[in-house]
C-alpha cells in the first residue's frame, strides 16, 4: 500500500477540531473537519491505506465500504491539489488502543478556500 508525506509548499495546523492546510505559493487553504483532521494526521505520520483504513473503522462510527471510498476520494483529491506526496514506504506504528466510545464520522473532505484569511496564514506558519 501506498503512504504520504506533506508535498513542497503546504503547511499545516490543527486549529482546535480541525486542520488547515496552506498553500504557500497561492494562498489557497483547506479546511479539514474532525474525521478528515484525523485522517490527515496518521497519512502524514507516515501510515499507509490500510493503516488509516483501521484506525478510521477503529475510531469513528464507520461502515469499512463507506471508509474505504472515502479515504480513496480523500487521498486522490489531495494527490490532485498537490497537498500530499506519495512516498516510498510506509512506517510501522504500533496498533492503537481502542476508545471507549466511538465518535461521529463525516465524509473525508478538504473544503477548498480561494481567499486567504490573514489570521490563518499565521496560525499555519508559526
Amino acid at each position: 500500500m501506498r503512504s504520504f508525506g506533506l508535498a513542497p509548499g503546504v503547511a499545516w495546523r490543527r486549529i482546535s477540531d480541525e486542520i488547515v492546510v496552506l498553500k504557500l505559493d497561492s494562498g489557497e487553504y483547506y479546511s479539514l473537519p474532525e474525521s478528515s483532521a484525523k485522517a490527515w494526521e496518521w497519512l502524514l505520520e507516515g501510515l499507509d491505506e490500510t493503516q488509516v483504513l483501521s484506525r478510521l473503522k477503529l475510531f469513528f462510527d464507520v461502515q469499512e465500504k463507506k471508509a474505504e471510498k472515502d479515504l480513496r476520494d480523500f487521498i486522490a483529491e489531495a494527490l490532485t491539489e498537490k497537498l500530499l506526496a506519495t512516498l516510498k514506504s510506509a512506517k510501522s506504528a504500533p496498533a492503537p488502543k481502542a476508545p471507549a466510545k466511538k465518535r461521529a464520522y463525516s465524509r473525508l473532505v478538504l473544503k477548498k478556500h480561494s481567499t486567504l484569511d490573514p489570521k490563518f496564514y499565521a496560525m499555519a506558519t508559526y
